[in-house]
């Protein structure tokens, strides 16, 4: 809800108004319960689930394609950054749906007793979605998330191989 806050011309339909971390979790617990605290949880699941499978599969994959081809003769680091490059791609490519989803199913307006006046649940979210804004709704910012992710996928899994790779050599004995 904080992230989605703005005071510009472009806007979310509607805005939460908190003045901090704790006022938002305070005012969030006021006005819906733990319940409140948990909004969207299902979208956020199945946003890491997704992107979970879709980093590790394909980061496993195209690892494999460059080993087997020789494309970096035999380079850990160059076939790991190769192999995160095209990963984080997919990955956001994915994930993207799903962030959309968490992001509207979290930032709802909602009635007194707690329920999302927009969105009844996930996939009614995705279908309202495509109804309405198409594919290209489900890439709302994309450019940012692929820039978030791919650094992220790049490290993450770089440093997997490379300690990975320390564990083999030093592991053993």
């Amino acid at each position: 809800q904080l992230q989605a806050v703005t005071s510009g011309s472009y806007t979310a339909r509607y805005q939460h108004h908190h003045s901090g971390t704790v006022s938002a979790f305070v005012n969030i617990f006021q006005q819906s319960g733990i319940r409140g605290l948990f909004r969207g949880y299902t979208a956020t699941l199945m946003r890491l689930v997704v992107g979970s499978s879709a980093q590790m599969s394909s980061f496993s994959a195209c690892k494999e394609f460059f080993l087997r081809y020789q494309v970096f003769q035999e380079s850990i680091v160059l076939t790991a950054l190769a192999s995160n490059t095209v990963a984080g791609f997919l990955t956001s490519v994915l994930m993207s749906p799903c962030d959309v989803v968490t992001t509207r199913m979290t930032n709802q307006a909602v009635s007194a007793n707690g329920k999302g006046l927009l969105y009844t649940n996930i996939f009614d979210c995705f279908l309202k979605i495509y109804r309405s804004e198409g594919i290209h709704g489900y890439y709302k910012g994309f450019v940012p998330m692929y820039l978030r992710v791919a650094p992220h996928t790049m490290l993450n899994l770089t440093f997997w191989e490379f300690f990975k790779g320390l564990h083999e050599r030093y592991g053993k004995h």
